[in-house]
């Protein structure tokens, strides 16, 4: 069999697997059925060719997704957005609403994109901010428990 012709499994295989990995565990199915195809078809070899290379693509791909509905504790405070360290690390979140330093607050939020240098040499946001730790970037939609903590001072 030509070269191209397994190239061509191999590339249906690492589709399946983003597949399953972005859209849905269901294809987890119709890769095992695809898995079957390709050893009846080829080998039980060239399985273990395209999961081996299938390997590097999900590691690639592992992009951290955070869920709409966070909770934790407000480590900076700016004029028009917020770090929030929560159990899946720093976010910086936007909003209109005013907090304090060590604010307890859960909230829902959408996800920002993260934007990258514009040319070689210039600011890079994503290196910025994985610089400061922070994992991700979000605008808060709702706000739902502010537990303000005091802050009094006792000489």
């Amino acid at each position: 069999m030509l070269v191209r012709y397994h190239l061509f499994y191999y590339a249906i295989f690492a589709l399946l697997v983003v597949v399953c990995r972005f859209v849905h565990p269901l294809f987890l199915i119709a890769l095992a059925f695809y898995s079957l195809f390709l050893v009846r078809r080829t080998s039980f070899r060239h399985l273990l060719v395209a999961i081996v290379l299938s390997l590097p693509l999900l590691r690639m791909l592992n992009v951290p997704r955070l869920p709409h509905y966070l909770s934790g504790r407000v480590v900076t405070v700016n004029t028009n957005h917020i770090i929030v360290k929560t159990t899946y690390g720093k976010v910086k979140v936007y909003t209109k609403d005013h907090f304090r330093y060590q604010d307890e607050i859960r909230f829902s939020a959408r996800s920002i994109k993260i934007h990258e240098a514009a040319n070689d040499n210039g600011f890079s946001e994503d290196h910025y901010l994985k610089g400061a730790h922070i994992i991700g970037k979000m605008y808060m939609t709702h706000l739902y428990k502010k537990k303000a903590i005091s802050h009094s001072l006792i000489f």
